[in-house]
């Protein structure tokens, strides 16, 4: 359904406007080997349909072109945004930042790491990701959380890691 009311067509409208500010300057600390997996490009796409399902389909904020080192090949990445609108979240965000890692801008994690939901908080923006992940058969996301869309500063990145699937072994498979 979609969001109704003028503070949440507001928060939204103060999102989206962000998110060209926000792609540069993630571009620009790739430039600078600062991201800790190399972003080669990020575009932007409308919805797209499913790799996996053909029912299932989605849209991400943009996606993006990554090396995880100089030795790995290029990978595509699901790239979420978020704007922390108001004083309190945003300095929030600020402090975790500054509480983990070196108080580092950009973090790596794996999706089963035990610290994941430290450094991802919010339910919506960790299924995001993952939906966008999934939904393309992809190994690789980042979500970044930038400030109020009038200075528009990235104030963490969190890359997210998936390890590839698993053989599950069946349920019905024949004990005998």
């Amino acid at each position: 359904a979609p969001i109704k009311g003028s503070a949440a067509q507001a928060v939204l409208k103060k999102g989206h406007t962000a998110e060209p500010n926000l792609v540069k300057e993630l571009l620009i600390d790739a430039a600078a080997n600062a991201t800790k997996i190399k972003v080669l490009e990020v575009n932007q796409t409308g919805i797209i349909q499913s790799q996996i399902e053909e029912s299932v389909r989605g849209s991400s904020d943009r996606f993006g072109v990554a090396k995880r080192d100089e030795t790995s090949s290029e990978e595509v990445f699901a790239l979420e945004m978020k704007c922390r609108t108001n004083p309190g979240t945003a300095q929030f965000e600020l402090a975790l930042k500054a509480s983990h890692k070196a108080g580092e801008k950009y973090i790596v994690l794996d999706s089963g790491d035990s610290d994941l939901r430290e450094y991802v908080h919010k339910d919506n923006e960790l299924a995001q990701v993952l939906h966008n992940v999934a939904m393309c058969g992809l190994r690789l996301g980042l979500l970044l959380i930038g400030d109020d869309a009038t200075v528009s500063r990235i104030i963490r990145g969190v890359w997210i890691k998936f390890d590839p699937p698993r053989p599950q072994r069946s349920l019905l498979s024949d004990s005998s």
